[in-house]
């Protein structure tokens, strides 16, 4: 769900808003991890802050995902509605989002438009990124103290089974003494007839 958020949308040109990424790169220097540590992981938004506040929540959604892959200098990932991918430079000290070359599907989702605007926004004014003590990407911006939180969709995905309720299912052993007959009572069964009597004729 979007808060509100003071900056005003229509800063962002028509150009984003049909799937094509403002600007020409953005160098995200002196990283605290190299891109081998946020390579090859979908990483899901959880919270985009300026100044300390929460201007979007995602917690609840897992279509906002940004994806690194070192092999070929791509980066894709989905804002809400649609997908994207890019180019980036996977140096050692720095990483550069190539947003000139970012290109995506123009599916029409009025009830993401404010959000999916608002997450392209905040990509573009990356300026540094570390992986914090529980594993998350945080990505800072240049505006207002702003940063992104992700978390890897690995590590969603072990969460919600840990949350998953046990069910222990006990096997019950029915007595072969007495058998139940649906509301009924039991039902003893019926005493073994004895034996007959030999016939005694005809021995004397």
């Amino acid at each position: 769900m979007v808060s509100m958020f003071s900056r005003s949308l229509s800063a962002v040109s028509l150009s984003l808003m049909l799937g094509v990424f403002v600007g020409a790169s953005t160098a995200l220097a002196d990283g605290h991890v190299d891109g081998a540590d946020i390579d090859d992981t979908v990483w899901v938004l959880q919270t985009i802050s300026y100044n300390g506040e929460i201007a979007l929540d995602t917690s609840d959604s897992e279509d906002y995902t940004l994806r690194f892959d070192e092999e070929i200098e791509r980066f894709s990932g989905r804002d809400g509605c649609n997908l994207f991918v890019g180019s980036y430079d996977p140096g050692d000290d720095d990483l550069s989002l190539d947003f000139g070359n970012t290109v995506s599907t123009l599916a029409a989702c009025p009830e993401t438009v404010e959000s999916s605007a608002m997450y392209k926004m905040a990509l573009g004014q990356l300026q540094d990124y570390e992986i914090d003590d529980d594993g998350n990407l945080v990505l800072e911006l240049c505006e207002d103290d702003g940063e992104m939180v992700f978390t890897s969709a690995e590590k969603l995905a072990m969460e919600r089974l840990e949350n998953v309720p046990v069910v222990v299912i006990e096997e019950r052993q029915s007595s072969p003494a007495a058998v139940t007959r649906g509301d009924r009572q039991p039902v003893e069964p019926a005493p073994a007839r004895p034996a007959p009597a030999e016939s005694v004729r005809g021995l004397w």
